[in-house]
């Protein structure tokens, strides 16, 4: 039994190219299948055809010619009405190809866009290092002299300085006019009345002593006498030109409790006078 090869051959033109790129578009894979029922249809036809065109032993040439005209003319019907066939259901989509190779990357450059607007201006950093100080500069030229300004505050007195050398001896004056006599200073002490002073704490006294007239105070002092003379101490004493005198005065500082003598102070002058002679 023979099978129309030509059939089957192009039953088997589903190739590999058309499974991979059904899932490409509707239309085309549509068209697929129409081709592949068209096929189908032709190859069952064709087999049929030939299990009644078997080898069979009084079998003429002209009869088998007619015979394989006839089954021609079917398969022509067949793919005639396999053509308006209705559309089968879409096939899932197959899986996707391999990644084909990288472009070159040698496309001429597209020409530079127009610079963006500028952005806002932004925080101010901080402060960098302090650079190294760099090298010093020329000297200018000198300028003129200002007006001298006001004379500032005298500063301190400096140390003395060494005595210089003695200078040479200058010549004699003239001679002076004759000197008076000479005269003698005579002293006399001259003592106050007594003053009484309090025996309560703080009391105070003062007693003065005057010089006689035509003589000048030159010192003086006082004293303590009578009773408890240790509870008191000067406190002032103070020498007058204006009739020449010389006044102190004591305080108590220790209170007596019960005084059995009383406490006086007393105040001395010394007075001067001057004897010239002739």
């Amino acid at each position: 039994m023979r099978v129309n090869e030509e059939q089957i051959e192009e039953s088997n033109q589903i190739t590999v190219a058309g499974e991979g790129h059904l899932p490409a578009s509707p239309g085309a894979i549509a068209s697929d299948r129409r081709q592949a029922a068209r096929v189908i249809g032709t190859a069952a036809i064709g087999a049929l055809a030939a299990i009644g065109l078997g080898d069979q032993p009084n079998t003429t040439a002209g009869k088998s010619e007619k015979k394989q005209r006839k089954n021609s003319s079917r398969a022509e019907g067949a793919k005639k009405k396999s053509k308006a066939g209705p559309t089968g259901p879409t096939g899932p989509m197959g899986p996707a190809g391999p990644t084909g190779p990288a472009g070159s990357g040698d496309g001429v450059p597209g020409p530079q866009g127009e610079a963006g607007p500028a952005g806002e201006q932004g925080p101010k950093g901080d402060p960098g290092p302090e650079g190294p100080a760099g090298p010093m500069g020329e000297a200018g030229s000198v300028g003129e002299q200002g007006p001298q300004g006001e004379a500032g505050i005298a500063g301190p007195k400096g140390d003395d300085g060494d005595v210089g050398p003695q200078g040479p001896e200058g010549p004699q004056g003239e001679q002076g006019p004759a000197g008076s006599g000479g005269g003698a200073l005579v002293t006399t002490i001259h003592t106050s009345d007594p003053v009484e002073i309090g025996a309560r704490l703080g009391s105070s006294a003062t007693a003065t002593a005057t010089c006689p007239v035509d003589t000048v105070i030159t010192g003086g002092g006082g004293r303590v006498i009578g009773g408890d003379p240790d509870g008191v101490a000067i406190t002032m004493a103070l020498p007058a030109q204006e009739s020449d005198r010389f006044s102190v005065t004591y305080t108590r500082f220790v209170a007596v409790e019960e005084p059995q003598f009383g406490t006086q102070i007393l105040a001395f002058a010394i007075c001067a006078t001057t004897t010239v002679t002739s």
